[in-house]
C-alpha cells in the first residue's frame, strides 16, 4: 500500500477513543499506563474533558480518553468506525450502527 506521503509508512489506524464517565479518576489511570508503551501525553483539556497520547516518534495513533460529547455516562458503544486507504491512498471510511435510537458520528 502506497503513504500519500513518500517519505513515511502508511498508518493504518487514527485514534481509540475511550468514554469515562469520572475523567479525574480515569486520567490518573490511563496516564499511569501510557508509561509503560512509552506513550506521551499530547494534550488535557479539562474544559471538555479529554485528553490524548501519542508516541513521542509519530503523530498517530492517539489513544484518547474523555467523557462523552452527548453529556451521558460513559456505556458500551452501539456503533464501530473504521477508516483506512486503499491501494492508491484514498482515504475510506466504514460503520456499523446497531442501534436506531443513537445520534451517530459516522
Amino acid at each position: 500500500m502506497n503513504s500519500p506521503n513518500k517519505n513515511e509508512p502508511t498508518r493504518m489506524l487514527s485514534h481509540v477513543f475511550v468514554g469515562v464517565t469520572y475523567f479525574e479518576r480515569d486520567f490518573g489511570f490511563c496516564a499511569a499506563l501510557m508509561g509503560e508503551p512509552h506513550l506521551k501525553l499530547r494534550f488535557r483539556d479539562d474544559a471538555k474533558p479529554w485528553a490524548g497520547w501519542r508516541g513521542t516518534d509519530m503523530p498517530r495513533p492517539l489513544f484518547l480518553v474523555g467523557t462523552p460529547f452527548d453529556g451521558h455516562r460513559a456505556a458500551l458503544a452501539d456503533y464501530h468506525g473504521a477508516y483506512f486507504r486503499d491501494p492508491d491512498g484514498s482515504k475510506l471510511r466504514v460503520c456499523c450502527h446497531t442501534s436506531s435510537n443513537t445520534p451517530s458520528t459516522c
